[in-house]
């Protein structure tokens, strides 16, 4: 060490040493003002994140994650209220995602309240609320409620939020997704629903629209999509049904392994229920959103409120499945025309 020390003191290494110190230093104040930029945007509360130019990401490519793999996602509706309630919700939302981070998040209709004016109210229903989730590159999978397309309005949604229609298919993960525009199930949405869900091979199929089939709240059961939609559900394996509508949250036992889910509760003020519907096993009316862990056991949901309270929790046990996922299809459905109110 003696004779290591003395040749490196010797004049001929002493440019050397300097360039090895300059280089020291360099490193040292880059790792130390790049801990110092990440820990800032990462600790930052929701509430202190107000810029409001932020966009909505661009459609992602399918995620090829084995199953092995937990897939985190929410889902949530009837939001767009722009009150303190939506951003209690957006809150604990937030939070979520520190914990679990996720990178969607599917949207149950009546995004934007009263009328769908989402080019008005776009900034203070929307963007304001969800800015710590667009932040981190959160993707928003919305479908249109009957209030989004009130007064001609889901044209304007279906640009601001970049979807392929009003009713359309995509994959993440081993899952396809299934976005309904339940406004009107007509014969045509019908066909291109059951030919995606012939497509499928994805071992996890989830339908979600803004109109439930069953529901104990104010809407009730709907007849129309008992007798259109209930019948593809089952025909072709979908696991799961979410819908919103009513402003609350309600779970039904399966009905021919197909589950059904209501979280109507993210933001618009919430209503009671009215007649309790046969096969309806939790219900609260409270606000709250739901998160979803995919891993090899099954399907996990809880529902959250606005205080961050679990408030109820299912698993959705695979299906047994002899195929495997394919995670390249994108099924698009038509742009609409106007819809009247």
């Amino acid at each position: 060490m003696e004779s290591l020390h003395k040749y490196l003191s010797a004049p001929l290494f002493q440019p050397i040493r300097a360039l090895l110190l300059c280089v020291c230093v360099a490193l040292f104040v880059s790792c130390s003002s790049t801990g110092q930029a990440d820990s800032t945007s990462s600790d930052l509360p929701p509430s202190l994140q107000e810029d409001s130019t932020l966009s909505q990401p661009s459609v992602p490519e399918a995620s090829s994650a084995p199953a092995s793999t937990p897939h985190y996602f929410i889902a949530f509706g009837d939001s767009g209220s722009g009150t303190s309630f939506q951003r209690a919700v957006a809150d604990q939302m937030a939070q979520q995602h520190q914990r679990h981070p996720f990178d969607y998040a599917l949207m149950l209709g009546d995004n934007i309240y009263h009328d769908g004016n989402i080019k008005a109210l776009g900034e203070t229903h929307f963007t304001k609320p969800y800015h710590y989730l667009l932040s981190k590159n959160v993707r928003f999978y919305p479908v249109l409620g009957n209030h989004d397309v009130l007064s001609h309005y889901g044209p304007d949604q279906i640009e601001f939020f970049n979807m392929p229609g009003s009713y359309y298919a995509f994959s993440r993960g081993p899952i396809d997704f299934f976005a309904l525009n339940t406004n009107d199930f007509d014969a045509k949405q019908q066909a291109w629903l059951k030919s995606a869900l012939a497509q499928s091979s994805a071992p996890w199929k989830i339908v979600y629209g803004h109109h439930p089939i069953y529901s104990s709240g104010q809407h009730g059961n709907s007849v129309a999509l008992k007798q259109s939609l209930q019948p593809i559900l089952e025909q072709y394996g979908v696991n799961l049904y979410l819908a919103g509508h009513d402003h609350n949250y309600e779970r039904f036992a399966p009905i021919n392994n197909v589950y059904y889910v209501i979280s109507g509760g993210a933001g618009a003020y919430l209503r009671q229920f009215a007649k309790i519907q046969p096969g309806s096993q939790v219900r609260n009316s409270v606000y709250h959103f739901l998160t979803f862990v995919l891993d090899a056991q099954g399907l996990h949901m809880q529902a959250v409120d606005r205080e961050g309270k679990v408030i109820d929790t299912l698993t959705i046990p695979p299906k047994a499945s002899t195929h495997s996922a394919d995670l390249s299809f994108l099924f698009i459905g038509e742009k609409p025309e106007p819809m009247a109110a």
